[in-house]
């Protein structure tokens, strides 16, 4: 799943990090959550 422009910028000091990085955002994003 790629990213675009706007979830770059706003998910850019999450993929910096090397315990996230982009695979690891990638999986933040595709989870779902119930409340």
């Amino acid at each position: 799943m790629d990213f675009n422009d706007e979830e770059l910028e706003r998910y850019s000091r999450h993929i910096i990090l090397k315990e996230v990085g982009i695979e690891g955002q990638t999986k933040i994003r595709q989870s779902k959550i119930l409340i």
